[in-house]
């Protein structure tokens, strides 16, 4: 048991079928919706300590979340102890969404962000809402520098190469 690697999703965030794609990559998906495939996501599960976290909060947020807390071998609530967000392209934090008063209207769930990440969420809305609202509580990383989030779990975010518009890429 321990620490569990799940993935959630493997298309990019434009999301599969793409919008307006015809070629035969996606034709036969608009016509058979059964056949979605979620966008890039990663969970972990940690069975010793009872937890699970999120990479990306996609807009299939919602499956992933259910989908991790099913694959977890242990009890516990449907949201995650953590989300992790890598950078600020939308198909990665608009699942953010359902943690508002619209959907779910959650209590302070643990968000782990850059710095420009973080100041983007908390200066832009409707993101800014979530923080106002406590929906969401941004917890700040540090490229290179270890975050334990567990006692049997620590993340360290490294800066990749990327578009990097209205946030830094980790």
């Amino acid at each position: 048991a321990g620490l569990t690697l799940h993935i959630l999703g493997t298309v990019q965030d434009g999301g599969s079928p793409h919008i307006g794609c015809k070629k035969s990559c996606c034709s036969l998906l608009f016509n058979r919706p059964e056949l979605h495939r979620n966008v890039v996501s990663l969970g972990i599960t940690d069975s010793l300590n009872s937890r699970k976290y999120i990479f990306e909060c996609t807009p299939d947020f919602p499956m992933q979340a259910k989908t991790l807390q099913q694959r977890s071998t242990f009890a516990g609530a449907e949201m995650p102890d953590g989300i992790f967000l890598t950078h600020a392209h939308i198909g990665h934090y608009a699942g953010l969404m359902f943690l508002g008063r619209e959907a779910i209207n959650s209590k302070k769930v643990p968000v782990y962000a850059m710095p420009r990440m973080k100041e983007f969420l908390e200066t832009n809305g409707p993101w800014s809402q979530l923080v106002t609202l406590n929906n969401i509580q941004i917890n700040p990383l540090s490229e290179g520098k270890w975050e334990n989030i567990s006692p049997s779990l620590r993340v360290k975010p490294i800066l990749v190469p990327h578009r990097d518009e209205f946030s830094e890429t980790v």
